[in-house]
């Protein structure tokens, strides 16, 4: 009988494993999408409302250390940036793009008007106007408190110095009442002795 021996075929060496099937079979996962720099973005409360809010904090040397203090502005920019846009390393193209968005009109797929920067801008500006307003009434206020705070220590603190003059006053004025009243007792007490000599003296020579 005869024996019949497995056909081999020329792919079987190539991909033993079968390889070629799985490779087919393999779901591609897509790289996510990197979103797309709005208003929305850019006007949120970490966006540029965080540097009207934060930046005026920043600390700088002043004259004669512009270099230094230049360096500090763009280093809080480039954070700021990056935590707000963190899917471009280059700052300075970003800082392009930013500009660009903002002097573009959103629009719906329609072509209706979604959002405008020029508004989005103008209430920043307004909002940090206001505050700076309030924050000079705060500090005004803040004067004003510590002046009515001093006037009231100087008041007490001479109140307090009048109490102790009046009570040194009035104790002066007891120990000379007391001395004044201890010198009327001496005086009575020598004339009751002069007057008691008298009368003995006048009795020895009647």
């Amino acid at each position: 009988m005869a024996v019949t021996e497995p056909r081999v075929c020329g792919n079987d060496f190539n991909d033993p494993d079968g390889l070629a099937d799985l490779k087919e079979k393999a779901v591609v996962i897509p790289r996510a999408k990197k979103p797309q720099l709005t208003h929305q973005i850019l006007f949120q409360d970490n966006g540029l409302k965080k540097v009207v809010k934060d930046f005026p904090k920043l600390k700088f040397q002043g004259k004669g250390h512009e270099f230094e203090d230049l360096k500090v502005l763009m280093a809080a920019y480039k954070k700021w940036l990056k935590e707000l846009y963190p899917y471009k390393d280059d700052f300075e193209e970003l800082v392009w793009k930013a500009r660009e968005v903002l002097q573009k009109k959103e629009k719906t797929e329609e072509g209706a008007e979604k959002s405008d920067p020029r508004h989005h801008l103008h209430m920043l500006r307004f909002q940090y106007k206001k505050n700076k307003a309030n924050a000079g009434r705060d500090s005004e206020t803040a004067k004003r408190v510590a002046e009515n705070r001093a006037k009231a220590l100087e008041k007490k603190r001479q109140r307090e110095a009048q109490a102790n003059a009046s009570g040194q006053d009035s104790e002066t004025a007891k120990r000379v009442a007391e001395n004044r009243a201890k010198a009327l007792e001496r005086k009575r007490q020598r004339e009751a002795q002069a007057n008691a000599s008298g009368q003995d003296s006048e009795t020895a020579k009647r």
